[in-house]
């Protein structure tokens, strides 16, 4: 019974569609490597080549001499060598990863094919476990490679990361927390809400956006839920749906009191340990699906959408 709800929990395929264009031009660079597999002292030598491959990391004054200083501790602290080293370890299959990372702005230029395609940069970030991946007002993507090393890394607990948190740091999540974060960053303006069941949708159409870019992938592995929390998922969602309308938390506009439910959190029920803490998206995420079924909206449309209320009334959700 088990496999079975976890094995429905995998997507039908309506956004599989053929992709006859090109794929675009992605630049991917590896700022990690240039930095770290050289001689610290022999940088500033080196920072003209840099500044024109790295402009995200070198530019402005970077000859001065206290940015100068700043880059040689950067590459010698022990923790940032330490984290590189692990990467080199763990991220042997990188071709496939960038791999992945093109397919999705494969699909991505397919939905938006005016918009531009961004640089992508990797580097080490010194466990910013906040911002693993930052989208810069340059539109580049900047990807800290050392907070995808395994849930399991030793140093996550060390330096106190939640495990609720580090559970999503495994490399197979990594292209989908770029495109959830790039997300956040260009449609900002369609992922407003006053209420949670405003934010839920919101946030339900970051999800359904990455589906877009990644048709064939599983709810699943897109949320990073355990097989338990996505039968809860499956099983629990219409009782957890009456309990937010009974409660009157729908329509509550104090994020302090509703941000339980579409935050990050080791659970969003004490007495169901299964229950994920991004409930409230899970459940966005399927009133936005049931929005798009029931109308021709396009992906480029649904993103720009700023009445959410309008997406919850035409999907005439009803779990």
């Amino acid at each position: 019974m088990l496999l079975a709800v976890v094995l429905g929990s995998c997507n039908s395929n309506t956004l599989d569609i053929s992709l006859e264009s090109e794929p675009p031009n992605v630049q991917i660079r590896h700022y990690d490597v240039q930095l770290f597999e050289s001689n610290p002292y022999k940088l500033e030598q080196k920072l003209d080549t840099l500044a024109q491959k790295f402009p995200a990391f070198i530019n402005g004054d970077y000859k001065n001499s206290a940015k100068i200083d700043g880059l040689i501790e950067y590459v010698e602290n022990p923790l940032n060598r330490k984290l590189y080293r692990k990467t080199q370890e763990v991220f042997t299959d990188l071709p496939k990863i960038e791999h992945k990372l093109l397919d999705g702005f494969h699909y991505y230029q397919h939905y938006f094919p005016a918009a531009p395609i961004p640089d992508i940069y990797f580097y080490i970030s010194g466990l910013n476990y906040e911002s693993p991946i930052i989208v810069t007002p340059n539109n580049e993507i900047l990807i800290g490679k050392d907070m995808f090393l395994g849930s399991d890394y030793k140093v996550y607990a060390q330096y106190q990361i939640p495990q609720f948190i580090s559970q999503k740091f495994e490399k197979n999540q990594l292209p989908y927390e770029v495109f959830r974060r790039y997300a956040y960053k260009v449609f900002g303006s369609g992922l407003q809400g006053e209420n949670l069941l405003e934010h839920m949708i919101a946030l339900g159409k970051v999800e359904y956006f990455i589906h877009a870019m990644y048709p064939n992938s599983s709810t699943k592995e897109r949320f990073c839920f355990t097989d338990e929390q996505m039968v809860w998922c499956n099983e629990r969602v219409p009782a957890f749906w009456k309990y937010l309308a009974e409660d009157q938390m729908l329509f509550n506009k104090d994020y302090h009191e509703y941000k339980k439910f579409i935050e990050d959190r080791p659970f969003v029920s004490s007495l169901e340990r299964s229950s994920p803490g991004r409930a409230g998206v899970y459940v966005g995420y399927q009133i936005v699906q049931e929005f798009m079924k029931n109308t021709s909206t396009s992906l480029q449309d649904l993103m720009m959408i700023q009445d959410q209320m309008r997406i919850f009334n035409e999907s005439k959700y009803n779990p």
